[in-house]
């Protein structure tokens, strides 16, 4: 999905996805350029998806800033933050993304356990894998929110 500047004036901020409204965003300041739903530039720093994972490039030296982030609100606010020179804020979006990593990994692991257990049909090794799984799952999303607000935040801004 191609965006042009001059498509702005007809939208609203009816995205209910943060991840849409950091689009639009992007796409109604004439200084941030999206590519495609995968790729887009803050300033002098390109955001790619590969494999899953966001990583933050320099467009001009090409150099991998900062590497295999999960959430797009967190390869977001790492752009801007580097962009506004505000390294303070870079490291704590780069703690909170390293939280969501582990608890986002906890879940696939425990989510493994439950499909083994189920198998082998051991019910309380599997009870707990869910209730583990579900616990993960809930610090994730709190994590998640925690970064949704601070996009919120820089957006709401503009």
């Amino acid at each position: 999905m191609n965006l042009s500047i001059a498509d702005s004036k007809n939208v609203k901020y009816a995205f209910s996805d943060v991840f849409d409204r950091v689009l639009m965003s992007v796409y109604k300041n004439k200084s941030l350029i999206a590519i495609n739903k995968k790729e887009f530039v803050i300033g002098d720093l390109e955001i790619k998806y590969d494999n899953g994972l966001y990583n933050v490039i320099d467009k001009f030296t090409n150099e991998i800033l900062y590497k295999d982030i999960y959430l797009i609100e967190a390869a977001f606010l790492l752009a801007k933050y580097n962009q506004l020179n505000l390294f303070n804020s870079v490291n704590s979006i780069l703690i909170l993304e390293k939280q969501y990593a582990k608890h986002y990994l906890d879940m696939q692991n425990y989510s493994h356990a439950c499909v083994v257990a189920k198998r082998n049909e051991e019910y309380d090794k599997m009870e707990i894998a869910e209730t583990r799984y579900a616990c993960s799952k809930l610090s994730a999303t709190v994590v998640r929110n925690k970064l949704k607000v601070t996009c919120d935040k820089i957006i709401r801004k503009r």
